[in-house]
């Protein structure tokens, strides 16, 4: 709790934090995405649940990158001006989680019926 207290008003905390996981989780989705399923069509592909996964993982993070912001939005009506370092740092926040939800909605428009099949119930399965 502590932690999440000081990573929730501290934006280079919170960036130094979430940089390598970031980084390790966009590694593992470009390679878990190029994984050829080896299942048949009328089974579950596992990949669909693993990516699915990942993309909500990324939208955590990306919440979490831009808490210190919003907190830092009552500051900024009470007067006290951004620096240069932490706008600039706002502005690719945003951009990023702008392009995070980009790809999560292509993703969910993409799904395909064998990533979600473990998830229906056995009586609506054809």
């Amino acid at each position: 709790m502590k932690a999440i207290q000081l990573l929730a008003t501290d934006f280079n905390a919170t960036l130094r934090q979430a940089q390598p996981i970031m980084e390790e989780l966009n590694s593992w989705l470009s390679s878990a995405s190029d994984i050829q399923s080896s299942s048949e069509h009328n089974d579950v592909d596992p990949r669909g649940p693993m990516l699915l996964g990942g993309h909500i993982v990324k939208v955590f993070l990306f919440r979490a990158i831009l808490r210190p912001f919003i907190a830092r939005t009552d500051n900024v009506r009470n007067n006290t001006p951004l620096g240069t370092q932490e706008a600039e740092a706002r502005r690719l926040a945003r951009v990023g989680a702008q392009a995070c939800v980009a790809n999560f909605t292509a993703f969910t428009l993409d799904l395909k019926s064998t990533w979600l099949r473990g998830f229906w119930p056995f009586c609506t399965s054809p």
